[in-house]
């Protein structure tokens, strides 16, 4: 465990359509949580890890809930399926966040922290087009480049 330990990540946008959390074990099953800080809602969503160990949520699913002026935190916690009913532990994960990239902007690949961490804190920022319209981008990361 990292005893708790916390990094801030960098600023997003709340409209996305994949949101790259993390890189756990692969094809693991997970239970990511959020938490706005502000008002103590949380809003969970179970997901599977990638044979890389990557791990995602999808399809703006938070889009509502990450368009907030309060400060997030995001953990990840394990799935128990060996239990009837599955039971989403409250194990909490340690995980590697993204520290940037390497490649070509059309083949990029994700560098990774040393470190391991167990909770993520970040704060989000709405974007418009000249319309004042929010836009939705397709890929976004959680990226500290200083983990």
């Amino acid at each position: 465990m990292a005893c708790n330990t916390c990094t801030t990540v960098c600023l997003i946008h709340p409209c996305y359509t994949t949101l790259w959390i993390a890189k756990a074990t692969a094809n693991n099953v997970y239970r990511v949580e959020i938490t706005n800080i502000g008002s103590g809602r949380i809003q969970s969503e179970v997901v599977t890890a990638t044979a890389g160990g990557l791990i995602s949520i999808t399809g703006g699913t938070w889009s509502d809930f990450l368009n907030t002026e309060s400060l997030v935190q995001i953990k990840i916690y394990l799935v128990n399926y060996s239990v009837s009913p599955n039971v989403q532990t409250n194990i909490d994960v340690d995980f590697y966040v993204i520290t940037g990239f390497e490649g070509e902007y059309y083949n990029l690949t994700p560098t990774w922290s040393l470190t391991k961490y167990d909770c993520l804190l970040v704060n989000f920022e709405m974007l418009f087009d000249s319309n004042n319209v929010p836009i939705e981008l397709d890929n976004q990361y959680l990226i500290n480049e200083d983990a």
